[in-house]
C-alpha cells in the first residue's frame, strides 16, 4: 500500500477565511514509502520538509518540497519513534526502546549519533 499525504497550500491568500473553491490552493502529493506502514509526520520549522517514519521496522523519511522523492535518513535495526526537528531544521531527534535511547541525526543523512 502507498499512502499518500495531501500537503494544502493556501497560494496568495493570507488573511481570507478558507474557502470551498479549490483554486486558491495547491496540493502537493508527499508520497510514503511503498508496502510498508507510516506514521508521526512533522513538518520542518522552516516548513521546507516533512519528516515521517515508515516501513518495517519504522524508520525516518525526509520529504523536501522541492524535491520528487523521499529519502530514508536511518537504517536502525529496530524501529524509531517520536520524530521532533530541532529549531534550525538542521537535526531531527528520535527514539528507539532496546534499549531507551534518544538519537539525532543530521536532517540531511549521516549518522546517528
Amino acid at each position: 500500500m502507498v499512502a499518500i499525504f495531501l500537503i494544502l497550500e493556501l497560494i496568495g491568500r493570507w488573511a481570507e477565511p478558507l474557502l470551498s473553491d479549490q483554486s486558491a490552493y495547491r496540493f502537493t502529493p508527499i508520497a510514503m514509502d511503498p508496502g510498508g506502514q507510516t506514521a508521526c509526520g512533522v513538518w520542518s520549522p522552516d516548513g521546507k520538509a516533512f519528516a515521517y517514519s515508515g516501513n518495517s521496522p519504522s524508520q525516518i523519511f525526509v520529504r523536501y518540497l522541492d524535491s520528487d522523492v523521499p529519502r530514508q535518513l536511518t537504517h536502525m535495526p529496530q524501529s524509531v519513534y517520536a520524530i521532533r526537528w530541532t529549531p534550525d531544521s538542521r537535526r531531527i531527534f528520535f527514539g528507539t526502546l532496546n534499549p531507551p535511547t534518544v538519537w539525532s541525526i543530521a536532517a540531511t543523512g549521516g549518522e546517528p549519533r
